[in-house]
């Protein structure tokens, strides 16, 4: 799934991750999205945020996630503290600060002052956030080393950015070379996008461009993050980085991993059963304990299999005609039709024993895959099992999701199946 970098700077801290699945969470930045679609997505998705995070949690070793995103996303939000000062405490979440500030507290004003905030965050808001940060272990990055990392990753993305105009291009990279020479402070991307919103204005750059060059420069961020904590990136709405700016998803490491989108996640426990408020009534013990167990050995091991067949996936069909793709989703149709008359029968016969329905619903979108010609995992979904059902049950929240996650005749271990098979038929028919 992930190929594992020798560390190229200092960062002893940060070492111990070395060897773990780590993802660097991005699904939390106000500033994921050009024309703040970020912001307004974070807004709408409102506490469901913090179920991302947690059903993050079950899939990895370590969920990294910037301490500056938790200033930009829940300063108003009391419940976070509560929901996530466990997944600190049990280092499941990590977060690093900066190797200038004495301690968490001196680097949140910091952050706040930077942002023009301190004299306008409630003390309500202020306090919970300082609350927050305290449950923030100390671990410490050489910010000079990322930020230059970040600055010579934007660089040599521009010089091969072939569907920008050169003299743009030219431009770019001769002011973010004086920009160092001028100030003698390394490039921030709150820099560089003060400087790609000039650039906006004195080229009149098109919409599509400008959207470009913003995911050029924030892939180049995410990938130095990711880089700096041994990880991939894990986005919300991931799809949307396929399709604009294919570096992210191509590199060997620190790249996006579609698999890893938190909805996504979601959508596949939902064929299980298992709903958003099973994820919410976790504790930290019944994460550990699911965890441990080998029925949840066996559906995670599934699981890295999926993510690496879909981002193969992605890779194979970006280079395909639209006819073999339509060729390659009706196939898969075919195939599920007969599982989801099969799923009709499994209502009549267990409804009575469950309180439920469960019916697959393969054909609801036609064939899987579908997202380079509608969003991404858009199609994946619709061949997901479509539930109906209660999220109460007598079982243990613990033994509830084992004994789901263990009946393996689900169409999610089918699906990989045939994703394999028909990978294969991709590349020999290519």
């Amino acid at each position: 799934m992930q190929n594992k970098i020798t560390a190229n700077y200092i960062n002893p801290d940060l070492h111990f991750l070395i060897n773990r699945n780590v993802i660097y969470y991005a699904g939390l930045d106000t500033k994921s999205f050009p024309f703040n679609k970020g912001e307004k997505s974070i807004s709408k998705i409102g506490k469901k945020n913090l179920t991302y995070i947690k059903v993050l949690s079950l899939f990895v070793d370590n969920i990294v996630i910037p301490p500056t995103f938790f200033i930009d996303t829940l300063a108003n939000k009391s419940d976070s503290i509560s929901y996530l000062s466990p997944l600190f405490q049990s280092n499941l979440i990590i977060s690093s600060i900066d190797n200038y500030s004495k301690d968490t507290s001196e680097f949140l004003y910091k952050k706040l002052k930077d942002r023009k905030l301190i004299s306008k965050i409630p003390f309500k808001n202020y306090k919970i956030l300082q609350n927050l940060f305290f449950e923030i272990p100390i671990i410490r990055r050489n910010v000079k080393i990322q930020s230059s990392g970040f600055r010579n990753k934007i660089l040599e993305n521009l010089k091969f950015a072939s569907e920008i105009p050169s003299f743009i291009v030219d431009d770019l990279i001769n002011h973010i070379n004086n920009l160092e020479k001028q100030t003698g402070i390394v490039l921030s991307r709150n820099d560089a996008i003060k400087l790609l919103e000039i650039f906006c204005k004195k080229h009149n750059l098109s919409n599509k461009i400008y959207r470009h060059l913003f995911y050029l420069f924030n892939e180049a961020y995410y990938s130095e993050g990711a880089q700096t904590y041994f990880a991939n990136v894990s986005l919300v709405n991931s799809d949307q980085y396929a399709l604009l700016y294919k570096k992210s998803i191509t590199k060997n490491s620190s790249k996006i991993l579609f698999g890893y989108d938190p909805e996504l996640i979601l959508h596949i426990l939902k064929g299980f059963l298992i709903s958003e408020e099973h994820i919410d009534r976790l504790t930290i013990e019944d994460i550990l304990k699911i965890k441990q167990s080998s029925e949840y050995e066996y559906f995670v091991n599934r699981f890295k299999i999926f993510v690496d067949l879909l981002q193969e996936a992605a890779l194979d069909l970006s280079t395909l005609s639209n006819e073999r793709i339509l060729s390659f989703k009706q196939e898969i149709q075919t195939k599920f039709n007969a599982e989801y008359h099969s799923g009709l029968k499994f209502i009549e016969k267990y409804k009575y024993k469950f309180g439920f329905y469960e019916a697959t619903s393969w054909s609801i979108l036609t064939g899987a895959l579908g997202f380079f010609i509608i969003p991404f995992y858009g199609a994946l979904l619709g061949l997901l099992p479509t539930i109906i059902y209660a999220t109460k049950t007598s079982q243990g929240i613990v033994d509830f999701i084992l004994s789901r996650i263990y009946s393996r005749n689900i169409s999610f271990y089918n699906y990989i199946e045939l994703l394999s098979e028909q990978i294969f038929e991709l590349k020999t028919k290519k």
